[in-house]
């Protein structure tokens, strides 16, 4: 029972980073990882270097 209560009494993230979080879920469960790195090269293409943290989103 202390248990639970520890786990309900923790606040839930907001909503824009769950549906992220179940995005990156499906998106893992999905793709293939040679797909994943392809889209990552997209991505770091896509923007410029100094936003390349935005790789480590996915």
């Amino acid at each position: 029972m202390s248990e639970d209560t520890i786990k309900t009494s923790i606040e839930p993230p907001p909503l824009k980073k769950q549906k992220f979080h179940l995005i990156a879920q499906q998106y893992k469960s999905r793709k293939t990882k040679r797909q994943i790195r392809l889209m990552k090269k997209t991505i770091s293409n896509r923007y410029s270097k100094s936003r390349k943290n935005y790789n480590g989103l996915l």
